[in-house]
C-alpha cells in the first residue's frame, strides 16, 4: 500500500517554493537537481511525518523509493522535533531510470513524531527525480469512505477552484483508486452557491452560524450518513490544495 508520493508542482508561486523543497532544483515533470547542487526534502508536502501513522494506524514499517536519471548522493534523513538530523542510510546513484531502494524503517525504532525526509548532492552531473514514494504492508486494508467538509461564505471563486481540482484529479479521474471513496459536502453559510450535480459533491444551504456552526453542519450531515462514512475532514474554502495530501 502506498502512504506518500513525492508531490512536483506543475505551477509553483516563488513564496510557495518551501512547502515542495529546499535548494537549487527545478520543476518540470519531476525535479531536476542541477549539477554541482544540493536539495532537501524535509519540507511540508514531501516530508514524511510519522508520528501519525505511530498514533492513528497499523502501520509499523515503511520503504522509500525512487526513480531517478543521472548521478548524486542520496540520504535518507531523519530529524527529530528538535531539529537535530542523522542519516539513517546513503546511496550512490547513476545511470537512466535507476530504481533505489531503501532499506526498510521500523517506525518505533525513530524519534517520536519526527520526519524522514530525502536529500540529494549533485557533482558534475544533474539528477532527475521521476517519481519517489513511500509505501508499506497492510495485511487486512480498512476500508475509508470519506467525507470531506468544506465550508463557506461567499467566496464562491475558492470553492469552484478547488472543487475543480478534486474532479479532475480525484473525483472524476479514473486511474484513481479512492475515486469512489470520497465525497465533498459543501456548507454554504451564506446560501449563494450554485452548483451542477456530482455524485460525489453535496451541497448544504446553512444559516450564518460561522465556520463552527458550518463544519458541524457537514459533521452532522456525515453522522446522519454514519452507515457510508468513516471519516470526516474539515478542508477550510482557500486552501492551497494538493489532492496527494488527501489521497
Amino acid at each position: 500500500m502506498i502512504l506518500s508520493q513525492m508531490i512536483f508542482p506543475t505551477e509553483i508561486e516563488p513564496s510557495k517554493q518551501l512547502l515542495y523543497y529546499r535548494g537549487n532544483a527545478v520543476c518540470h515533470e519531476g525535479f531536476i537537481i542541477p549539477a554541482e547542487s544540493a536539495v532537501s526534502f524535509d519540507t511540508y508536502f514531501n516530508g514524511f511525518f510519522y508520528g501519525s501513522y505511530i498514533a492513528h494506524t497499523e502501520v509499523s514499517e515503511i520503504i522509500f523509493h525512487l526513480e531517478t536519471t543521472g548521478s548524486a548522493r542520496l540520504f535518507w534523513m531523519c530529524a527529530d522535533q528538535s531539529g537535530q538530523e542523522r542519516v539513517l542510510e546513503q546511496k550512490n546513484v547513476s545511470g537512466e531510470n535507476v530504481d533505489t531502494v531503501f532499506s526498510p524503517c521500523v517506525l518505533e525504532h525513530l524519534p517520536p513524531n519526527g520526519v524522514l525526509f530525502l536529500r540529494i548532492e549533485t557533482d558534475d552531473q544533474a539528477l532527475r527525480i521521476h517519481r519517489g514514494w513511500i509505501d508499506t504492508v497492510i495485511r487486512t486494508p480498512k476500508k475509508i469512505h470519506l467525507a470531506a467538509v468544506i465550508c463557506t461564505f461567499k467566496r464562491e471563486d475558492y470553492v469552484s477552484r478547488n472543487l475543480k481540482i478534486l474532479q479532475r484529479e480525484i473525483l472524476d479521474n479514473n486511474n484513481c483508486p479512492v475515486k469512489d471513496d470520497i465525497d465533498v459536502f459543501v456548507v454554504d453559510n451564506a446560501q449563494t452557491i450554485h452548483l451542477e450535480s456530482h455524485q460525489h459533491i453535496h451541497l448544504f444551504p446553512n444559516k450564518n452560524y460561522g465556520g463552527s456552526g458550518g463544519f458541524t453542519r457537514g459533521l452532522v450531515e456525515a453522522y446522519r450518513r454514519r452507515d457510508t462514512y468513516t471519516h470526516v475532514l474539515f478542508m477550510d474554502d482557500d486552501i492551497s490544495f494538493e489532492s496527494e495530501s488527501l489521497l
